[in-house]
């Protein structure tokens, strides 16, 4: 596995998130894989290692996924060209392995920049985004995604790298786990999320950390 990407709370940086978010899509390189826990790293690997495989990694546990066909990371997501909440990744049949209760109900989203009010990624004044949800998810409710590059409403000024935990007893894969306000399935999919609220403060947010490979 190659290590491309790192996404780190508490580093300041807020590289992958906000005013931030093209990071996901430009040519930009930044941090060492040395520091990859401690401050946020993107390597040339983001834009040209290819791979049939995608790990997820955070200081609890990996979720694997199987991709389908030999991409990169940013072939994927400039595949992506409209908003959509459809699995790019399904569950169930993408999930290769995974070392948390996620089990089969992780999936793989990418939401774009659009229009406002499209549900995906806008930017507006200061920091953060307009619709809140991460440009990269791995599962959520129908009222937000869990992944890399999200800014919450309750955190609006200060965006968060990343935001999901594999952590045992912080998630959940049962319709309802999570104690939003509107809890329910991801465009008909029961995805793995949190045993908190995912659009508030929780122990999903314990991971400070996480990493992406690709093979």
């Amino acid at each position: 596995m190659d290590l491309i990407g790192s996404f780190v709370n508490g580093d300041t940086a807020h590289s992958w998130a906000g005013a931030n978010y093209t990071n996901f899509i430009n040519h930009k390189t930044f941090g060492a894989w040395q520091d990859s826990e401690t401050e946020d790293f993107k390597s040339a690997g983001w834009m040209h290692a290819e791979g049939t495989e995608l790990m997820v990694e955070d200081r609890f546990g990996t979720l694997r996924f199987y991709l389908g066909k030999t991409t990169s990371i940013l072939s994927l997501l400039k595949s992506v060209s409209h908003c959509s909440t459809k699995p790019l990744v399904g569950p169930v049949q993408g999930v290769l392995s995974t070392s948390a209760p996620w089990g089969k109900a992780g999936t793989l989203l990418i939401l774009p920049e659009m229009r406002p009010g499209s549900g995906c990624n806008i930017l507006h004044s200061g920091l953060g985004l307009r619709d809140k949800v991460p440009v990269i998810g791995f599962g959520g409710t129908k009222c937000g995604l869990m992944g890399a590059g999200m800014a919450n409403g309750y955190n609006n000024k200060h965006p968060m790298d990343w935001h999901m935990s594999l952590e045992d007893s912080a998630s959940c894969t049962r319709s309802g786990c999570d104690q939003a306000r509107c809890t329910g399935p991801w465009n008909g999919h029961v995805l793995a999320t949190s045993t908190d609220s995912n659009s508030k403060p929780g122990r999903h947010d314990d991971s400070t950390w996480g990493k992406i490979w690709i093979r």
